[in-house]
This record gives C-alpha cells, sequence and structure tokens, in this order.
C-alpha cells in the first residue's frame, strides 16, 4: 500500500497512514463506519475497534494501548 506520514498533517502525531483506494482493507476488517480504528498488538490479535471519535474517548483509547503495549 502507499503511505504517507500523519506527521505531514495537521496533527502532532507521527505515523504511516497507509492508503487504500480500492477499500479491500475495509472488506477485510468489516468497517461500517469512518473514522474506525483498530488496536492490533504484538501478537497481532485485535484488542480494540473504536468507531468514531468523540474527544473523551482519548482517555479510553490511551489506557487500551498502554495495556497492550509490552511493559517498559
Amino acid at each position: 500500500f502507499p503511505t504517507r506520514r500523519s506527521s505531514d498533517l495537521d496533527t502532532p502525531l507521527d505515523f504511516l497512514i497507509p492508503a487504500d483506494p480500492e477499500g479491500m482493507t475495509s472488506e477485510l476488517f468489516k468497517v461500517i463506519g469512518m473514522p474506525t480504528s483498530f488496536l492490533i498488538a504484538p501478537d497481532g490479535t485485535v484488542e480494540l475497534v473504536h468507531m468514531g471519535f468523540r474527544e473523551n474517548d482519548i482517555e479510553m483509547i490511551e489506557q487500551a494501548i498502554e495495556e497492550v503495549l509490552p511493559a517498559q
């Protein structure tokens, strides 16, 4: 997939954003709304599927990420 850096957009984050113009990935992951975010653990399991975005979702998403990341 072609990608671009999130830092190229108006965001303080820096990660790759893959492009999927044919929508194959959306079909595989059964995306029904946009935006939909997936938290995928290092072992490949999908730990969280989050549809939409509201500012008050940030705390819940950060907590899920912290639970999935290996202890440093």
